[in-house]
């Protein structure tokens, strides 16, 4: 049996949810949530990827015996994205050829590989795309992708691949709610994180209030004071 979640309650009873229904629970809840903003199939497609990693036996061995290793099971679900879509010949061709599917799928993939932590796309002072360096997150260390993560759901891959394919037939509608939101969103405030090292010269511009939290800093841009 593959686990998401494993843990003892103060009784000592042990609490579980297996990976298959986490995953099936979290995808129907999220495409019911985005029906109200008319992206179901896209909010759904991103519950169904979320944990795939969790099926690589170093998670279950870190869930099952509690170890200390850190172990990134954020990634496979953006990994198995992208080879779904490149085993798909429409899909492929959609990517190469529609900007906004590409687009879908940097949006969605970023969704599922930060989905525990934001990152920058190219960290400050590097030249190196991250997400390209996730996706292949394999390559290092002793994960078992092709070995763990996909045979346990290849059944689900069908329902999968119909939901991107409705996705890829509402590209212009998505993108527009998605304006819509970014602009109601930034028309109220702006949150944005920024490197540390960046905090002193940023504090010269007077339209910028700085929010300290813990292991990072944001600041509040102030609409307002942009435009006067």
């Amino acid at each position: 049996m593959i686990f998401a979640h494993l843990e003892f309650n103060n009784n000592g009873n042990v609490l579980e949810q297996t990976l298959e229904s986490h995953l099936i629970a979290t995808g129907n809840m999220a495409g019911n949530i985005g029906q109200h903003v008319g992206m179901e199939a896209f909010m759904k497609l991103a519950g169904y990827l979320h944990d795939l990693g969790k099926a690589d036996r170093l998670f279950q061995d870190y869930i099952r015996n509690k170890t200390k290793q850190q172990v990134n099971h954020s990634s496979a679900g953006g990994r198995i994205l992208d080879d779904l879509i490149c085993a798909d010949q429409e899909l492929t061709n959609l990517k190469h050829s529609k900007a906004k599917f590409a687009y879908f799928q940097e949006l969605l993939t970023y969704i599922l590989l930060a989905h525990h932590g934001l990152y920058d796309l190219i960290p400050y002072g590097s030249t190196e795309y991250k997400t390209y360096q996730r996706l292949r997150y394999d390559e290092d260390g002793d994960y078992h992708y092709a070995e763990d993560v996909i045979p346990p759901f290849m059944g689900a891959w069908i329902e999968i691949l119909l939901n991107i394919r409705k996705i890829s037939g509402s590209l212009d509608r998505i993108q527009e709610k998605l304006n819509i939101l970014a602009v109601e969103l930034f028309d109220k405030y702006a949150i944005i994180i920024i490197p540390e090292n960046l905090v002193n010269i940023l504090a010269e511009y007077e339209e910028i209030e700085f929010i300290e939290k813990p292991k990072r800093i944001s600041f509040e841009v102030n609409q307002e004071r942009l435009v006067s």
